[in-house]
């Protein structure tokens, strides 16, 4: 367990198997599941203070989930239980169907989703209160409102009930008319606004009313991915790569902007004080609002060149620069048909470049040159065998280096070299799975993303 410094806390032991789900409480505890044994463990010292073990028949699937601190709901295809988690005893059970497990609802009250398209509703006390029927040819999308109430997405209808009384309080047709449609999601709920796709379209909707208040549309392909970037924004992604990505305001539906087609392979994307940070396959790209909406270009940031998979770019400086067989040239097309110079090294794995400069990993050293003359301007030999040749160039005499997963550590390393001190300055412990990729978010600050599903920001000047 880790802080959000990212200090460690505590190592969680005792468990075989795989860890399915863990759920952390409010008072300090946690609840991991592993092998169909729930243990509770406290998260500052990391012991383990209570085991639950459901009966889980072979080849049956245990679910579960927290009502509250006290207690936990776990369901098999046969039999529904509640726990008490200060001393691991059953409160209450009940014979049950097939299901899709419990899920809380709010003051100890849950529902137990059922394969047979009811949803059946318990109270705090474990006791059945009633159930409620629907028709839907998949499964539904269930959401708790505010109020007592309960939203069933069918995809052609949303159904409102009151889970207390099972009373239908709205029927809500939508704008799709197979039953066995699936091309829709629900991205968003916030009390009675939903946002929700559907096919091409991103639609928002007023629970409360009934009424689909607006309508957005452009896309040539099926929406794949919605990101909220706030109460008020979202962009937009197709199943077509070629298809771009594109930004919206919710409340009036209006298109801000066509994104670059470098985010047509959006993965997430995140609003920070002005900036659109968004990450995908091709890199990290770092724009400001004002500009996207406008139309202007951002600071785009692929990942780290390596020669043997993508081509160099040209440098802002107007330098073109080739490399074949270890064999770096530099090119200017307003002086003709001659490289301006050229510099050679067998080992050269990958290259960066800057406006005046460009950087090399070759061998076991970091090199800089003049990126109109070629001349060498420092170089730093490098001591860590962790070191994985992928680099970015923070400013023009540091770089910062991302090594490759070390098997043995378990993490994967970030190091900042300087030119002019010609040693590593710091280095940290970044991720705990291999760096995908990393990119400047101003002069102080960098922003790496991980196989660990992580995204982070590094003060350059202290790691």
């Amino acid at each position: 367990m880790f802080n959000r410094s990212g200090e460690k806390l505590t190592d969680l032991t005792g468990f075989k198997g795989f860890v399915c789900e863990m759920k952390i409480l409010s008072n300090a505890k946690v609840v991991v599941e592993a092998n169909n044994i729930l243990r509770i463990y406290d998260l500052n010292s990391g012991n383990c203070l209570k085991t639950i073990k459901p009966k889980v028949a072979k080849d049956e699937l245990l679910q579960w989930c927290v009502l509250d601190n006290d207690s936990i709901v776990t369901a098999t295809e046969s039999l529904l239980c509640r726990w008490d988690t200060s001393n691991a005893k059953m409160i209450t059970s009940a014979p049950v169907e097939e299901n899709y497990g419990p899920e809380a609802i709010k003051d100890g009250w849950f529902y137990l989703h059922n394969a047979n398209n009811t949803v059946s509703i318990w109270d705090s006390l474990g006791n059945l209160n009633n159930t409620i029927t629907f028709d839907c040819d998949h499964d539904p999308h269930i959401n708790v409102l505010s109020g007592n109430r309960l939203l069933v997405d069918c995809g052609h209808e949303m159904l409102i009930f009151d889970y207390q009384t099972g009373k239908l309080l709205n029927k809500i047709k939508t704008h799709i008319t197979q039953q066995n449609d699936m091309s829709y999601d629900i991205v968003h709920i916030n009390d009675d606004l939903m946002v929700r796709h559907d096919g091409k379209y991103l639609r928002t909707w007023n629970l409360s009313s009934g009424q689909c208040t607006c309508t957005m549309s452009g896309h040539n392909d099926e929406i794949f991915i919605v990101i909220l970037l706030d109460s008020d924004l979202a962009v937009t992604m197709s199943y077509n790569s070629s298809d771009p990505s594109r930004l919206w305001q919710l409340s009036s539906g209006k298109l801000l902007a066509i994104l670059p087609r470098e985010l047509n392979t959006l993965s997430t994307a995140i609003l920070h004080n002005g900036l659109l940070i968004t990450v995908a396959d091709t890199g990290i790209g770092i724009w400001k609002m004002d500009d996207i909406i406008a139309g202007g270009a951002g600071c785009y940031i692929p990942p780290p060149h390596h020669f043997a998979d993508c081509e160099i770019e040209s440098s802002p400086a107007g330098v073109d620069i080739t490399e074949e067989e270890g064999n770096l040239k530099g090119w200017n097309p307003a002086k003709g048909d001659s490289p301006i110079w050229d510099v050679q090294d067998d080992f050269i794995s990958s290259a960066y470049l800057s406006e005046n400069y460009f950087f090399i990993a070759a061998r076991d050293k970091f090199m800089k040159f003049d990126a109109w003359t070629g001349v060498a301007e420092g170089s730093i030999n490098l001591s860590l065998p962790e070191f994985g040749n992928s680099f970015l160039p923070v400013n023009d005499s540091q770089v910062v280096g991302f090594s490759e997963w070390d098997e043995e550590a378990r993490a994967s390393f970030l190091y900042c070299y300087d030119f002019e001190m010609k040693k590593c300055i710091w280095s940290v412990k970044a991720h705990a799975k291999s760096i995908v990729t990393g990119g400047l978010l101003d002069l102080d600050m960098l922003l790496t993303t991980g196989a660990d599903k992580m995204i982070k920001m590094w003060d350059i000047t202290s790691g």
